[in-house]
């Protein structure tokens, strides 16, 4: 429920707040950190609150979590990082990783909405 609530956030028109990021750490509290997509969201949610040490490291926790190799949807969190550090040519690259997904939350979905906010773009 708490890790719904902090994913779904990120679809809104406005920014996550800290409420979300409130929602995605209690969702990781009951399984100790330790399950891939919780650990994802809340490296999601970091990366959109600008906070790109925080996003990484939950990152490395959720690929590490899994299998150890990174996924598709994992290059959306690094081109939000990118992207608050004022890289737009790396996190342009990183959301044309995100294969494309139909369901409306998708992170192929937060990546093309990005991408079309990228100056230049």
């Amino acid at each position: 429920m708490f890790n719904e609530l902090a994913w779904n956030a990120l679809f809104r028109d406005e920014a996550p707040t800290e409420a979300a990021l409130k929602d995605a750490v209690k969702a990781n509290e009951l399984p100790n950190y330790r399950d891939s997509a919780y650990l994802h969201t809340l490296a999601t949610v970091h990366a959109e609150l600008e906070h790109p040490v925080e996003a990484r490291d939950f990152l490395m926790q959720s690929i590490d979590a899994r299998d150890g190799k990174p996924r598709s949807e994992d290059f959306y969190v690094l081109g939000r990082i990118a992207e608050s550090c004022g890289l737009n040519d790396t996190a342009a690259r990183h959301y044309a990783q995100v294969e494309p997904d139909e369901a409306g939350n998708s992170t192929y979905n937060l990546a093309q909405r990005r991408l079309k906010r990228l100056p230049g773009r």
